[in-house]
């Protein structure tokens, strides 16, 4: 695991907080060569300087559930597997740490699969530390494949993107060797060459919007990183599962905020959609985008090619460009937030005439104190409440 940025402590301190079989791992930090050095090494801090919470009793010679530098044929396990055992390294003096290398017990099914991370100056005051993974939502898990093209390569990532819009770190690693293996729980680490950011248009997740059942529908203010007209929204159980009748919303301001379904959405049953972004695109733009009007290969223009193409795909004089209906229900759309459809299930109730009458149980979505019921009589003169 490397962290965000580099931090200056002596100590590590290691939380399982899920695991395979048993707490169990062998770890080691990533030290900076030097303050003004890029790269990192290993330091398989020694057996005598690190600490546990808790450790599993031996039953003989031959085991040693505390032995956990990186290259040790065991590791340390807990005296029991629960939330808040840890595990210390101490590095010997105040230095510039990068990451942690971590490997499961050495003859054991046994490992651990996600942690938390904290530091400390003198072992007494720690600071919770951010971790560094791959980006949710890109496919290969965040791995980009490399085409040579032309003298130069094109790295991409083998399928629609769903991750939600923002920058992301752009991190290398050279190629590996024939027959070279990393397992997915060290491939992390060796992406250690930070070489720029990427800037993915898109929505920002965790937004709440709300309709009331049956009305008009329209929600303003989508938020994300560089929306534009003609964006497309639609109301899913899930993002990318089938539903072919939720109906479809464009942008319809520059921003690409605005989203008015009119009376499109009114046939919506009363509960919460997840609410699904998507650009529409064009076969060039994935295929070759270099081959797209005035656009060149460069080692340096990943962010202005991504928009570039996207700029270039409405673009009048892109000619024989063949839309991908990945902007249709069962394609690559991407979570924007929940669409709250407010108000009442329909039903048939039943009263007697000249008794009290009272419509229950009445079934919805955030219906509250407060609400009120009108009756108006149906005919085929007034068919509907709005009539």
């Amino acid at each position: 695991t490397l962290f965000t940025e580099p931090i200056l402590a002596r100590y590590l301190r290691i939380y399982p907080t899920r695991w395979h079989g048993a707490i169990s791992l062998r770890a080691a930090p990533l030290i900076q060569v030097c303050e003004t050095c890029i790269a990192s090494t290993v330091v398989d801090v020694v057996d005598k300087l690190r600490r546990s919470s808790s450790e599993k009793p031996i039953a003989g010679p031959s085991e040693c559930f505390s032995c956990a530098q990186l290259a040790s044929d065991y590791g340390w396990t807990a005296g029991v597997s629960r939330q808040g055992e840890w595990h210390q390294m101490d590095t010997g003096r105040y230095q510039s740490i990068t990451g942690v290398a971590i490997r499961g017990y050495a003859d054991a099914q046994e490992w651990i699969e996600e942690f938390m991370l904290s530091h400390s100056r003198d072992g007494k005051e720690w600071t919770r530390i951010r971790e560094a993974k791959s980006a949710l939502g890109f496919p290969n898990n965040g791995q980009a494949v490399g085409i040579p093209y032309g003298g130069t390569v094109q790295f991409t990532w083998p399928g629609p993107t769903s991750a939600q819009g923002g920058s992301f770190n752009i991190c290398w690693r050279g190629a590996l060797n024939d027959g070279q293996y990393l397992d997915p729980a060290s491939d992390i680490i060796s992406f250690g060459t930070s070489i720029g950011r990427l800037f993915l248009d898109g929505p920002v997740g965790g937004q709440t919007f709300r309709c009331n059942v049956g009305l008009l529908c329209r929600i303003v203010g989508l938020a994300g990183e560089n929306l534009r007209l003609g964006d497309s929204l639609r109301p899913l159980a899930q993002c990318g599962l089938p539903g072919g009748s939720a109906p479809v919303a464009y942008a319809g301001d520059e921003e690409g905020t605005d989203f008015d379904w009119g009376f499109l959405a009114a046939g919506l049953e009363p509960k919460s959609y997840r609410l699904c972004w998507c650009r529409p695109w064009t076969v060039e733009q994935i295929a070759v985008p270099w081959m797209l009007p005035n656009m060149t290969p460069t080692t340096n223009t990943t962010t202005s090619t991504m928009r570039a193409v996207i700029e270039a795909s409405n673009d009048s004089d892109l000619d024989g460009g063949e839309a991908v209906p990945l902007c249709e229900v069962g394609g690559a759309f991407v979570d924007a937030g929940v669409l709250i459809v407010v108000g009442p299930r329909r039903g048939l109730f039943t009263c007697d005439a000249g008794q009290p009458c009272a419509v229950t149980p009445l079934e919805g979505e955030e219906l509250i104190d407060g609400d009120r019921l009108l009756l108006a009589r149906s005919d085929a003169l007034a068919p509907s409440c709005l009539s």
